[in-house]
């Protein structure tokens, strides 16, 4: 399963493409996050893209880190 998404940021001349591919293994599922954009010949665009990658790649991977925590240690329901 696959999803795919756009990215707008404000002030930005740029848009980020990216997609999110859940593949079912032996081991439980891979997760494959990927991101496309075009920076052109614009020195600063590109280091706007490579610093805003980053920071990205981080928030990615402490959500899926929350994401997988929760999974593995629901939360009991309480009824009420």
């Amino acid at each position: 399963e696959s999803i795919f998404y756009d990215l707008w940021f404000d002030g930005a001349p740029i848009t980020l493409a990216g997609s999110i591919t859940l593949n079912p293994t032996d081991l439980g599922t891979e997760v494959i996050w990927q991101t496309n954009s075009e920076a052109g010949i614009n020195p600063l665009t590109k280091f706007w893209v490579f610093r805003r990658n980053r920071e990205m790649t981080k928030d990615f991977e402490q959500s899926l880190m929350l994401l997988k925590a929760l999974i593995e240690n629901p939360t009991p329901k309480h009824s009420a």
